[in-house]
């Protein structure tokens, strides 16, 4: 079944149950670390990430890796992450 999406970047919206997810948040510096130093290296403060990922304008993309995924998991299991 599918019917009209409220997100900005779909037509459509799907339904059914979601599966994904960490089960908690994840800081935005842990979840997308290559974002983040990218606003940083261009003077951005962590406090406008929010804002700079709203607006859809990151400068590059998060790559999904094994040493993305041993830092989101290193933060989920210790409740920290080491760069």
């Amino acid at each position: 079944m599918t019917s009209a999406s409220p997100h900005r970047t779909y037509s459509t919206g799907i339904h059914g149950d979601y599966v994904g997810g960490f089960g908690q948040s994840i800081p935005k510096e842990v979840m997308f670390p290559d974002i983040a130093a990218a606003y940083a290296e261009q003077g951005y403060k962590p406090q406008q990430f929010n804002y700079l990922l709203e607006r859809g304008t990151a400068p590059v993309y998060q790559e999904t890796n094994q040493r993305w995924l041993d830092t989101v998991m290193d933060y989920i299991n210790r409740g920290r992450a080491e760069p």
